[in-house]
Formats: structure tokens, sequence, C-alpha cells
């Protein structure tokens, strides 16, 4: 095989292949949504992002699934901190609203706040960061590589790719603003990922941003 056959071959299961899995699981979801039944999404989720993603990828290092216990408590630590204190902040500010994007509400933390976490952990952090910042940001960059350096830490392609990818199957929900806007914490999660060179911590940060998104925003 040639130079130009092994690229060709590399772009095939690089590139082309996770596209295909994204393309068919956001038809799906629109389907789902057109013919009323999104009460099926997360299963359509599950296939898509967690079983199709393991078979195919038999590589840790591809998926990111590095268990570093130190790493996973400091992300852990630093986030209940940071996002703490922008509660805090939104606390003492009071409502707000942003026509057309998000009305903020805090609410008083409860139960219910463990639960939304340990919901957000399992059925959405950990699916949605294996298929977005493991098997294609993984994939693609052992194809585009990584030519970016920011805070010390080396990034590709892959992350931009991902990061665009993760913005746009949110849009089966419902198109609005700010399923548009999840391109940017798509950003932050792909660069945790390539920081710690695991998805742990980026599914730890995962969880507890959209369980923060529960106590501030009034749905």
């Amino acid at each position: 095989m040639n130079q130009n056959q092994s690229r060709a071959g590399n772009f095939f299961s690089c590139v082309i292949i996770p596209l295909i899995i994204w393309l068919i699981s956001i038809i799906s979801l629109f389907l789902l949504r057109i013919f009323g039944r999104w009460d099926l999404s997360g299963a359509v989720a599950l296939v898509f992002f967690l079983l199709i993603p393991s078979i195919i990828e038999r590589s840790n290092d591809v998926l990111g699934l590095k268990f570093k216990l130190k790493d996973n408590i400091f992300v852990f630590i630093v986030s209940f901190i940071v996002f703490l204190a922008i509660y805090l902040l939104f606390f003492i500010l009071g409502d707000i609203k942003i026509p057309y994007v998000v009305n903020i509400s805090p609410k008083f933390p409860d139960l219910d706040a463990i639960k939304w976490f340990l919901i957000f952990l399992f059925g959405v952090a950990i699916p949605e960061e294996i298929f977005f910042r493991g098997f294609i940001q993984g994939r693609m960059n052992l194809f585009f590589g990584k030519s970016f350096v920011l805070l010390g830490t080396r990034f590709g392609w892959g992350l931009l790719i991902s990061s665009i990818l993760f913005m746009l199957i949110h849009l089966p929900q419902d198109i609005t603003i700010i399923r548009f806007l999840t391109f940017f914490p798509g950003l932050v999660f792909g660069f945790i990922r390539e920081r710690y060179g695991s998805i742990l911590p980026a599914v730890i940060f995962h969880a507890m941003s959209n369980t923060f998104m529960i106590l501030i925003v009034d749905a």
C-alpha cells in the first residue's frame, strides 16, 4: 500500500466513518421530533453515542478512556467552586432576561439537584463525551494531528470539528439561539479532554455545567 492509499484509508476511518455515524444520528433525532417520538431520543443517543463507538473503536487512547483519580478530583473541586461562585453572583443579581436567548432565575438547590447531576452524568455527559470528545475528536486527531497550542495544551482541528457537530446535534430538540451557543461549551469540553488526555474530566465538567443550568435557568 503506497502513501496515498494509506492516507485515503486513514481519512475514511478517522473522518468519514465518524461523520456518517453522526449524520445518521442527527437524521434519526430529527425524525423523532417530526413524528412526535422525542421520548425515544435518549435510546437513540445511547445507541449512536455510546454503543456504536464502543464497538467500532477498540483503542482506549483514542476514546480518551483513561482514569486518573487526581485529575478527576481536581476538576470536580475546581468546577464546583467555579459554578458555585457564578451561581452566587446570579443569585445576588436576581432575575435576568436575555431576549430570545435565556431567562436566568436562580433557584435554591435541593435534593433534585443531586438527582439531575446523576441523570446528566450517566444519561448525557458520558455518552456525549464518549462520542464527541472521544470517538470523533480522538479519531480526527489521528488524521489532522494537533498543530495548535493554548495554555500549554496541544489540540487540533478535531476539537473545532467535534464542537461544531456537538452544537448541530442539539438542533433537533429545538432550533433556538441557546442551542447554537452549545458550540462554546463544546470547545471547553474538548479542551479539557486534550488537557488531561482523558474524557473523564470533561464528563465531570459537562455534568456539573448541565446541573448548574438547571439551577439558574427558568425553563
